[in-house]
């Protein structure tokens, strides 16, 4: 017996303390439970969505619609926020001088640079990616708080899958360029690759901005790399310069602009292409002390086969003046 009574004693209180707790937890005031469960991201503080991973956005209305809005419009400030602090990362990390840095025109100027270059490619994703995620109202006030964000992983995740797909784009305008028997095509097809480049590095970006944390490939192919294969193909590109009447110098001068150009200057049986150059003299001027003379110089580029096609053509209007007749020439 004595023993029962000390159980009953030690085991009464923690029951009832067991009970307590448990009504507690059942019973508690609803005002009281919505306010336990408040979000960290009304007052700011979300471990879920955190600002490296997500452009976010807070709106607070008694309308629950008012309150939609003014999260999305909240979202569209902290992403032009965010791209403000990147461009001026990009514009100090560029070399420019603290001066220009600090002069308000120069980041305007930069940032506008940034957005025109990546409207096209990412903010149009942006928008579409835009979501409220939760809803919450404050059983005090009635007040409705949402959070609106956007994924800036996500999109950053998907712009590194069409970076890779760049890559292979590159790689196979490459080879096809190789592939090409005729040299000016070869580099026509060669520059497209170029392109491709140039909006790579808008996405790379583009990435930048979104999630520095992503892991990118290096590309086989560079601007510097396709740019000497090009000057290369260049070099060796043979051109016979033609010219219609017997003109010794005008056939160096077209000789030479060849060379200038940086192609061979080719008189042999096999050049790649003719250069076909034409000539027409007007009547010398006199006026008020000066002679003035003026002439077009057609240009004419054939293939160098023997049924060879026109491959382009263009002319200057040449004009020229001197107080001494002899010196028009």
């Amino acid at each position: 017996i004595s023993m029962f009574i000390s159980i009953t004693r030690w085991w009464l209180p923690f029951g009832a303390l067991l009970l307590i707790l448990g009504c507690a937890t059942d019973g508690i005031d609803p005002q009281w439970q919505a306010l336990l469960d408040k979000p960290g991201w009304v007052a700011s503080e979300s471990t879920k969505y955190q600002q490296h991973n997500y452009f976010r956005g807070h709106g607070v209305s008694a309308s629950l619609d008012i309150a939609k809005k003014q999260s999305m419009d909240d979202l569209t400030e902290d992403y032009k926020e965010q791209l403000q602090l990147y461009v001026q990362k990009v514009v100090s990390s560029n070399s420019v001088t603290a001066a220009s840095v600090s002069d308000d025109s120069s980041t305007d100027k930069a940032g506008r640079l940034l957005l025109t270059t990546q409207s096209q490619l990412y903010v149009e994703r942006i928008k579409q990616n835009r979501q409220i995620t939760e809803i919450w109202q404050d059983p005090s006030s009635k007040a409705y708080h949402v959070l609106a964000v956007i994924d800036r992983v996500k999109i950053a995740n998907e712009l590194v899958e069409e970076i890779n797909r760049f890559d292979q784009k590159t790689q196979r305008i490459m080879d096809r360029s190789g592939q090409e028997p005729d040299p000016l095509q070869r580099i026509a097809i060669a520059n497209i690759a170029v392109e491709k480049i140039y909006q790579r590095q808008q996405l790379i970006t583009a990435v930048g901005f979104l999630n520095p944390a992503s892991e990118l490939t290096t590309s086989t192919w560079t601007e510097q790399r396709i740019q000497l294969q090009i000057s290369r193909w260049l070099s060796d590109v043979k051109i016979m310069p033609v010219l219609k009447q017997q003109d010794p110098k005008l056939q160096d001068a077209l000789a030479g602009g060849v060379t200038k150009a940086g192609f061979i200057v080719e008189y042999g049986a096999k050049p790649h292409y003719v250069l076909k150059a034409f000539y027409q003299q007007g009547q010398i001027k006199w006026n008020d002390g000066v002679y003035t003379l003026e002439g077009d110089l057609r240009l004419e580029l054939w293939d160098g086969q023997t049924k060879g096609q026109v491959r382009g053509k263009t002319h200057w209007p040449i004009h020229v003046s001197a107080t001494e007749r002899n010196r028009l020439p």
